[in-house]
């Protein structure tokens, strides 16, 4: 994805009690661990993507399995959230 999506940031945001003892992120991968953005942003399961657009606006939230669901989002309509 980075390659055909070179202008896209990936963050990831977990609760801190996920974190593992040596995990390695990847490059250009960002982590997050923080309870407060989960519960502000009313994420339940996990691993959940949301798509921002270039105006700062969520353009989508979902739950995801991989990352072809990921992709999928960046091919979606506009919609309003919230």
């Amino acid at each position: 994805m980075r390659n055909q999506y070179p202008h896209v940031r990936i963050i990831v945001v977990a609760n801190p009690i996920y974190y593992e003892k040596g995990m390695e992120i990847p490059e250009g991968i960002h982590l997050i661990r923080s309870d407060e953005i989960m519960q502000k942003y009313q994420i339940h399961t996990v691993p959940t993507a949301i798509l921002v657009g270039e105006n700062r606006m969520i353009r989508d939230i979902k739950q995801v399995k991989d990352y072809r669901d990921i992709e999928s989002m960046f091919n979606m309509p506009v919609v309003k959230v919230g």
